[in-house]
């Protein structure tokens, strides 16, 4: 079985890129084998999405208020500052910081056509799949639909975004790639664990029923906001057309 820990083999059971393992083994080399230093990384990585999420409403809206107000919708849901992102030292809070730099950087370039955009999202999502693995690219179908929803087609004429691009599949080919030949059998449990295996079958006895997401969310992780997320959702149609980072 691809992943099993058999003597002399590497364990694959956790096939995820070493992006977050790097950063939490120097912050524990640095600060020692202490709560803090397994904690830290994630804290400012938190932090880090925090700062912003509110310098992106602050431009974007021009309101200092609206930026505070965005920053505090982060601070407040129990999705973002419990377990698994801010306050346990799990891959999501630094996914969560370089797929939110991913996205207000692709939306400044759609707004703006600069190149640095286009390549801040490249080196960000580069970063995310160097972090998460497969969760880190799944933002592409979105990304997609930004730009068709604000007409921007007409930026993908330019090489840039298609070079930035590449550098997301040249990071991926490459770790891949030499991951693969450092323990044979390393594709094979990212497909079991990662792919097909979670889209196809229950794993690790998560046996809940089809809408147990949608109910989590809704019923506690970010129950105090549902609303105004839906009625900013339908207020941000609008905004595209009018202003947005990076102007």
């Amino acid at each position: 079985m691809a992943g099993s820990a058999l003597p002399g083999r590497a364990d694959l059971w956790n096939s995820k890129p070493p992006l977050w393992t790097w950063l939490l083994a120097g912050s524990i080399r640095l600060l020692g084998p202490t709560e803090l230093g397994l904690r830290l990384p994630a804290a400012l990585a938190a932090l880090a999405t925090v700062g912003v999420v509110y310098a992106t409403a602050t431009h974007w809206l021009r309101s200092r208020l609206a930026g505070l107000l965005a920053g505090l919708v982060l601070l407040t849901s129990p999705g973002y500052v419990t377990f698994h992102v801010a306050r346990t030292a799990d891959f999501d809070s630094l996914l969560t910081l370089t797929t939110t730099v991913g996205v207000v950087s692709w939306l400044a370039y759609l707004r703006t056509g600069r190149a640095r955009w286009a390549w801040a999202t490249g080196g960000s999502f580069a970063a995310a799949v160097l972090t998460k693995g497969i969760a880190g690219a799944m933002f592409g179908p979105g990304l997609l639909l930004a730009l068709a929803l604000t007409g921007s087609g007409y930026r993908l004429r330019r090489p840039t975004p298609w070079l930035a691009a590449g550098l997301v599949l040249a990071v991926v080919v490459i770790w891949y790639t030499v991951r693969e030949m450092a323990a044979p059998g390393y594709l094979a449990a990212v497909w079991q664990y990662e792919v097909g295996g979670p889209a196809g079958q229950q794993l690790e006895g998560h046996y809940e029923s089809f809408s147990y997401y949608f109910d989590l969310l809704a019923g506690g992780k970010f129950a105090l906001w549902l609303l105004p997320a839906l009625a900013g959702a339908g207020l941000g149609w609008w905004l595209p057309r009018a202003a947005g980072p990076g102007g």
